[in-house]
């Protein structure tokens, strides 16, 4: 096997992700632009600082629209996950829940305001309540995108960012479309990029990053 010449090398495009502080008004994370269509998937975790998924595997989120809801508003939020001791290929767990958008608030005439005082468009959108459904309707906690990659291939990536909540601490995850496809280094720089984050919190939070285990 010959090595590629250093040109075809140099010319290989470098992965350099851009992630935001939490709350940011970056546009790529607006209402107007973030590609909502799009995220509603299956996506696997493959990176975790939540103690939860540790003696967990095949953590998977799938999202889908709410019939009659817009999905920039709220989705439904579906968890699955096995634990780390079962055989491959046993049922998974499952974890019922929905996620609204936290950007916006409808005012008494019933107009769309933006909480940050500006206009809905482009104000955060990005930013959710998760809902538990069932035995879970009391459970409830705050999460958001900091950055991603989204256009429907193997490549897609998002790194949420959660606040603490009465089950568990702040912590992060990384989500992929196509955990056989996404090459693991890229997963390794997105976790050294949310460890240089402006924001101090996310800073600390991202040490804790752990690859959450999954059947081959």
């Amino acid at each position: 096997m010959t090595a590629e010449p250093a040109a075809v090398i140099d010319s290989l495009p470098e992965f350099k992700p851009s992630l935001y502080k939490p709350d940011s008004i970056a546009p790529c994370l607006s209402i107007k632009e973030f590609p909502y269509e799009k995220f509603m998937a299956s996506w696997s975790v493959v990176a975790s600082t939540l103690p939860l998924w540790r003696s967990r595997k095949n953590v998977r989120l799938t999202y889908d629209p709410i019939e009659g809801t817009p999905i920039s508003e709220a989705f439904l939020d579906t968890v699955t996950y096995n634990s780390a001791k079962d055989s491959k290929g046993k049922k998974p767990s499952k974890i019922l829940g929905a996620d609204y958008l936290q950007s916006i608030q409808v005012s008494v005439d019933g107009q769309k305001a933006a909480k940050e005082g500006g206009d809905v468009e482009h104000s955060n959108g990005t930013r959710w309540k998760w809902r538990g459904k069932g035995w879970l309707a009391i459970a409830t906690s705050h999460w958001q995108v900091l950055g991603y990659h989204i256009d429907g291939g193997d490549d897609d990536w998002v790194v949420i960012y959660f606040g603490k909540s009465l089950f568990t601490p702040p912590g992060m995850d990384i989500l992929v479309r196509n955990p056989e496809k996404f090459d693991k280094a890229k997963v390794k720089t997105l976790i050294e990029t949310c460890q240089s984050n402006e924001d101090e919190n996310v800073k600390k939070v991202s040490q804790g990053f752990y690859d959450v285990a999954r059947d081959e």
